[in-house]
């Protein structure tokens, strides 16, 4: 088969064309520092870390999900602080309040304290995000969560925000103010206690206790005295008396339906102590009932009976809502301990995903060093080749 000058010519270009491109393509390498630059450089290498790259980024945005909840549940944690605080130094004027010694004056000073106590339990929960959204309003952020119309008005929902965090994990960025504020058991949790306004005496019912779950009947019943010593126990609802003349001792437990309390002081005949299921009562509901009694006149003795009364309720309320509180508190400690739990493990998985694409894609210099000046070494023979053929002629032999 003849082989003529230009074929030659031909392959020898073309070979040199070759060499220069895989040059170029490792001084690529060199230059970047990876040895997968292109899908084509390593087809199914280049599709894994394709599959890498996008499980770092959704890692990413896991951390930055993790800071944003992180953030919103400090504030949270930050104002419920502040409302167990206000709750506690309420709680204390409450006992300073309820002793027969203080005179009208006394309680005008300590409701000019509850007052601003309460606007402070206002402020903190209507207290806004760092993006200028209202904390505890639910999912709409944008509407003010409590108002004051008189009472207490609740303008959120009960929906909460979540961010995912980790795979197949997400967490709660908040609480509702109707979780936080306004759900809470009022009296010991089970039923409460109050004494009729009409009453005469000077007697105080006691918050009392749930002594046998299995016997408690969740009805409203009333305690009625039928004399100075005597009193009937009614069921509320169906007008039934279920204990009827029974001997009043003060300080003495009185039972009835599993639950046991006692009354203080001297009841008059036709006063009415009442016993109800605990319903709900908003944290800002027991600051007023304080400041209302502070507020009112106590000149006969009925009154101040009247007033301790209150005062008693109102405390017990505030201790079932620093309860409630602090509940809410250790779910958010737990919410931010699992944040630092799972970024620990994100951070771990990214290592690892960095560890399989370096091993994947970097390139080890010394080898592409070498590679380097091999394949420059044959560019330069067949440059050398190409000049020696080119130059071939019969002329030459002439």
């Amino acid at each position: 088969m003849r082989v003529s000058t230009a074929m030659l010519n031909r392959q020898s270009v073309n070979d040199m064309i070759r060499q220069q491109s895989e040059i170029s393509a490792v001084q690529a390498d060199i230059a970047s520092g990876k040895r997968v630059n292109s899908p084509q450089d390593d087809p199914a290498q280049a599709g894994r870390l394709l599959n890498m790259a996008e499980a770092d980024a959704r890692l990413a945005q896991f951390d930055r999900n993790s800071v944003s909840a992180e953030a919103r549940l400090s504030l949270e944690e930050t104002a419920l602080t502040g409302v167990n605080d206000s709750l506690l130094r309420i709680r204390d004027l409450v006992l300073t309040a309820n002793n027969s010694s203080l005179d009208s004056h006394s309680h005008s000073a300590i409701h000019a304290e509850v007052t601003q106590r309460l606007d402070e339990l206002y402020d903190l929960a209507n207290v806004r995000d760092s993006n200028g959204d209202f904390l505890f309003s639910g999912s709409n952020g944008v509407s003010r969560p409590f108002t004051q119309d008189g009472s207490s008005v609740y303008n959120g929902n009960d929906e909460t925000r979540a961010v995912p965090i980790g795979l197949g994990e997400t967490i709660q960025t908040g609480d509702s103010g109707a979780d936080v504020f306004v759900r809470i058991k009022e009296g010991n949790g089970t039923f409460t206690v109050d004494a009729d306004v009409t009453n005469t005496g000077t007697g105080i019912i006691s918050t009392g206790s749930l002594v046998d779950p299995s016997a408690y009947v969740d009805t409203p019943h009333s305690i009625v005295f039928t004399s100075g010593t005597t009193f009937d126990v009614v069921n509320s609802s169906s007008g039934a008396t279920i204990q009827t003349g029974m001997t009043f001792v003060e300080s003495e437990p009185i039972s009835f339906n599993g639950i046991e309390l006692d009354i203080k002081g001297i009841p008059e005949t036709g006063d009415v102590f009442n016993v109800t299921p605990s319903q709900f009562k908003d944290v800002f509901s027991t600051v007023s009932d304080f400041a209302v009694a502070l507020a009112a006149p106590s000149i006969t003795a009925s009154d101040k009976a009247s007033q301790s009364q209150t005062f008693d309720s109102v405390l017990t309320n505030l201790d079932q809502s620093l309860e409630h509180i602090n509940t809410i508190r250790s779910r958010v400690g737990t919410r931010l301990t699992s944040i630092d739990s799972r970024r620990d493990e994100n951070n771990a998985v990214s290592i690892q995903l960095q560890q399989a694409r370096s091993n994947i894609e970097d390139l080890d210099i010394t080898k592409a060093v070498t590679e380097l000046q091999t394949r420059v070494n044959s560019l330069e023979i067949l440059q050398q080749s190409y000049a020696a053929i080119d130059n071939l002629s019969l002329f030459n032999y002439m």
